[in-house]
């Protein structure tokens, strides 16, 4: 009886494991596309300039800034959204809303950036 219980307690404290560390990694995803979408507004808002487009301008380097940011977002969007799926019960996943969603995530009824 004893020892059966101890295994359970040592089964759910590494499930409880494993989930903090998802979660935790799930959160990390969140702050790092929050921070690209904000840098990825930066940029197209400084190629509304058309001082990036004159002779010696940036538009060059920008526009190659925003292709890496385009990239590192599908990318981290990609695992955020695998990694997310397994946070939550089926049943909770299709109502959850949590405020930490960006509005612009896939899946959340807008279109991505």
């Amino acid at each position: 009886q004893k020892a059966q219980k101890g295994l359970e307690a040592e089964s759910r404290n590494a499930v409880a494991k494993t989930r903090r560390e998802r979660e935790k990694r799930v959160h990390e995803l969140e702050e790092k596309i929050a921070t690209l979408e904000a840098h990825q507004k930066e940029l197209a808002a400084a190629l509304e300039d058309p001082a990036v487009y004159t002779p010696g301008g940036r538009a060059t380097a920008i526009n190659r800034d925003l292709s890496a940011v385009a990239h590192d977002l599908a990318r981290l969007t990609a695992e955020w959204e695998k990694r997310d799926q397994c946070s939550d019960p089926p049943s909770l996943k299709a109502s959850a809303w949590r405020a930490s969603d960006p509005p612009s995530r896939p899946g959340y009824g807008v279109a991505g950036v």
